[in-house]
């Protein structure tokens, strides 16, 4: 990733993408990347310190849901809760030093439940191809990041440092809309010149060069139960979170 101002290179640092991973579609019976980071232009609207995660179902489900039911323990023991709100009760994990979005989060509203945010699961930015999440971009170094983007917008002060160490919820508005863009590129050219081929995980370029036949995408959808919550843990309705609510 990259900050930009006036024409001008301010930062660049390393992300760590969705994951290639496919899953067959139950309505087209096509194969596609479940967590393929979304491209767009976006505006970033709020930096957030200490967030909360509220847990998309499908990830509810696919990761965590049997140990809930299994553990009444389970919640408090590694730092999640179910919140109801208007109605509306969502798995969330609390801000913490193992909450999945780590110490801060940067959010530029989107169809697609987007973000980027911190992570502490740091031994992935090691490898040279960084695509290991649900879908949105973990940080490296994302404090520093908050910090540069604060300051190109005028309300960076010394005394956050100190303060975000409560592990209070904390949201500053951006007085500008920061442009956000989010590209897909298999070829670059460094500061020197030096040109670089790069991977392609989603497989964007290689299909447009060479487009799978329909037999190549066809896929048998399998059949994924819903696991309901039980009475024991969960504190609200049954509805469950959503999409909407962002992805690691």
């Amino acid at each position: 990733g990259e900050v930009w101002k006036d024409g001008q290179l301010v930062h660049r640092f390393p992300v760590v993408a969705g994951s290639a991973r496919r899953s067959c579609d139950p309505e087209t019976k096509q194969w596609y990347y479940i967590n393929a980071t979304p491209l767009m232009h976006a505006n970033m609207l709020y930096v957030e310190y200490n967030p909360y995660w509220n847990v998309p179902m499908r990830i509810e489900q696919e990761d965590y849901i049997e140990k809930i039911n299994a553990d009444p323990t389970w919640l408090e023991t590694h730092g999640f809760e179910y919140y109801t709100e208007n109605g509306h009760t969502i798995l969330r994990q609390l801000p913490g030093d193992n909450n999945a979005l780590g110490r801060v989060k940067f959010i530029f509203p989107n169809p697609h439940s987007t973000f980027l945010h911190d992570s502490p699961q740091k031994r992935f930015f090691k490898y040279p191809i960084r695509a290991f999440s649900h879908g949105c971009m973990r940080v490296w170094e994302p404090l520093k990041l908050a910090e540069i983007l604060l300051k190109l917008d005028g309300q960076w002060y010394d005394g956050i440092a100190t303060e975000i160490e409560d592990f209070q919820t904390r949201r500053i508005v951006f007085k500008n809309r920061f442009d956000v863009f989010i590209d897909y590129f298999t070829v670059r050219v460094d500061d020197a010149g030096l040109v670089y081929f790069l991977s392609d995980p989603y497989h964007y370029v290689k299909d447009a060069l060479n487009p799978p036949t329909a037999k190549q995408l066809q896929c048998k959808p399998s059949e994924k139960k819903f696991i309901p919550r039980t009475s024991l843990q969960q504190g609200g309705d049954d509805v469950g979170s959503d999409e909407t609510t962002g992805v690691d």
